[in-house]
């Protein structure tokens, strides 16, 4: 078993977004590479894979809204697509009903409404997983990637990833048998 990782076309990708000649000029040269390597090594069973799809988003900064970076306890974590908070206490309800009004392009769930959806997978969590999970999360189901300058720079990026869209949730999976 052998196992290769490329950065690219994910780079490419959340520079460009959707479509973008340069990856689909990466696309073309990898598929003819593997077919090469394939056809040279016929009792090798060769599967690309993506570990993810990707989606074209409009990037927002959560800094423009003062009443909900004022509800924070820490930075932002997770993605800007699967967006996870973490609340002062007194803030939980006053956060809720901002970030509703305000995000609709969200999904917005509790801590233990994402631990009972299993959206992180089957199983019971390690105390060390749990650790990392905030009061909220926030899946785009539409364009929106959610960032916050005061934090760190807001990157400006095309496309990205991680959020609820059937393109990004997809895995392209592709089996070379020569």
């Amino acid at each position: 078993f052998l196992y290769f990782y490329s950065p690219e076309p994910d780079h490419t990708l959340h520079e460009e977004g959707l479509p973008s000649k340069n990856v689909s000029r990466f696309i073309e040269k990898t598929a003819r590479l593997l077919r090469q390597f394939a056809s040279r090594n016929p009792d090798v069973l060769t599967l690309p894979l993506s570990d993810h799809g990707m989606t074209n988003v409009i990037c927002r900064d959560l800094a423009a809204y003062p009443d909900l970076v004022d509800c924070l306890q820490k930075p932002l974590t997770f993605e800007g697509r699967t967006v996870n908070f973490f609340l002062k206490k007194e803030k939980s309800d006053d956060f809720e009903k901002a970030f509703r009004k305000r995000f609709g392009s969200f999904v917005l769930l509790k801590r233990e409404e994402i631990l009972s959806s299993h959206y992180f997978g089957l199983g019971e969590p390690s105390k060390k997983a749990l650790s990392f999970l905030g009061d909220f999360v926030a899946l785009s189901k539409e364009d929106d990637f959610l960032g916050n300058s005061l934090d760190k720079p807001n990157r400006i990026i095309k496309g990205h990833h991680a959020g609820i869209r059937p393109e990004e949730r997809k895995i392209l999976l592709c089996k070379w048998d020569m």
